[in-house]
């Protein structure tokens, strides 16, 4: 299996019920970078997450996980 953040951001941010706007004013950031995350052309610093793991209420564990 092979791990995907970009899938894991997208299921958490809808589990959540934000919208990818709602997230990058949460995170401070733009939508773009969020869109970039989601379509695996990005990915996010290290630094940023704590405060994604806070805004999509969900764990490392599920942020990381393999499916």
């Amino acid at each position: 299996m092979k791990f995907s953040f970009g899938k894991n951001f997208k299921k958490l941010r809808m589990r959540a019920n934000l919208t990818q706007l709602e997230v990058a004013k949460a995170l401070q950031i733009s939508r773009q970078s969020i869109s970039k995350w989601e379509s695996e052309r990005g990915l996010p610093s290290i630094l940023m997450l704590p405060e994604i793991i806070i805004v999509l209420k969900c764990t490392y564990e599920e942020l990381f996980a393999q499916y």
